[in-house]
Order: C-alpha cells, then sequence, then structure tokens
C-alpha cells in the first residue's frame, strides 16, 4: 500500500475515533487520564501529526473511548453491492458469461413467500445494477405480483390464504427492494 493511501486510512480511522469520542462527551484531557499519558500525546495523535500511530496506541483509545477495535474489509464495485444484498439477507446467483449475465435475488418476503427478482447485466457494473434494480421496482406492480399468487398459489409456498394479506406482502417485497436499492446508492457513493 502506497504511503498516499496509508495516509488516508489513518485519517479515516482517526476522524471515526474523534467523531466518537465527541460523540460520548469526552473530553482530550479524560481520554489521556483513561489511557493513562499526556494530554498533548492525545492531541497530537488526534490532530495527525505522528507519523506512526501503532496498533496499540489505537487499541489504547479504543479502550479508553469504550468501543471494540474491530477493523472490517470493504469489497469495492460489484463484489460490494453483492455483500450488501446478503447482509440483507438476499441469496445471490449470477449466472451468464462475459458479455452478459442474469442476477438474481432471492428473499422470503415477510410472510414468507418465496420471492425472486432477476436483473440482466451487460456491463456488470455498479451504476447499471442500480438502474436495472431501479427499472424493475418501477415495473413492478404488487397487485400484478399478488394475482399471480391469487390465481395459482395462496396458501402454498408461503404464501397467505387471505388475498389482502397477500397484496399487502409483495407491497413489502417492493419495500425490500427499494432498501436494497437506497442501500447500494450510499455503497456507491461511499466507493467513489
Amino acid at each position: 500500500m502506497g504511503s498516499m493511501h496509508s495516509e488516508q486510512l489513518r485519517i479515516r480511522v482517526l476522524s471515526a475515533l474523534i467523531k466518537e469520542r465527541k460523540r460520548q462527551g469526552l473530553t482530550i484531557t479524560e481520554v489521556a487520564r483513561r489511557i493513562g499519558t499526556s494530554r498533548s500525546r492525545i492531541s497530537e495523535i488526534e490532530n495527525s501529526r505522528t507519523e506512526t500511530i501503532t496498533l496499540t496506541m489505537l487499541a489504547d483509545y479504543c479502550k479508553a473511548i469504550d468501543v471494540e477495535p474491530i477493523f472490517a474489509f470493504k469489497r469495492n464495485g460489484m463484489a460490494r453491492l453483492t455483500d450488501i444484498a446478503e447482509e440483507l439477507g438476499w441469496k445471490v446467483f449470477m449466472d451468464g458469461n462475459e458479455s452478459m449475465c442474469d442476477y438474481n435475488m432471492e428473499k422470503f418476503s415477510p410472510k414468507g413467500q418465496d420471492f425472486n427478482c432477476t436483473i440482466i447485466l451487460e456491463k456488470k457494473t455498479p451504476q447499471e445494477m442500480i438502474e436495472r434494480l431501479e427499472d424493475y421496482i418501477e415495473g413492478y406492480d404488487p397487485f400484478y405480483e399478488a394475482s399471480l399468487w391469487i390465481v395459482d398459489g395462496h396458501g402454498i409456498n408461503g404464501a397467505p390464504d387471505d388475498p389482502r394479506e397477500v397484496i399487502k406482502d409483495m407491497e413489502d417485497c417492493k419495500a425490500m427492494m427499494q432498501d436494497l436499492l437506497n442501500r447500494w446508492k450510499e455503497a456507491v457513493i461511499e466507493i467513489k
């Protein structure tokens, strides 16, 4: 990792720690007291005037502000969007070749119905994923989807017996997709 990336990572970690310290209403002096160091040392760390902040220093700072020093890695691009879908309980399957693929997502509806969504991708970029899901949601009609269950499957595969519940469940499925879309949009902004 180049020095530019190391510097950016250090600044992001420190910014998150400082934000948490301030959120808790802790002063630099209080953090220094808890660690057993000087106020000027904490100030130096927070103001990034030290070139090397060790993991021990970060762990001590985390302990002083009562946070667990867990460092997670986030994948980028399409992999990040897949991770988000899976975090929200979607099962994701991709099928295709280099020029085109089907991005299939499955999840149980709030009432327990089998629900799936297939997006056809050509460019396989996060932006295309977002655009295709937006299109899918725009064209998704809960009443039409409910009619398919009412005619063919209410009471089976998790579909409720009451047609009003089937309609409500299909509306909830649209909300699930919208939640996923919103999370994807946030992630694309973070990646940039």
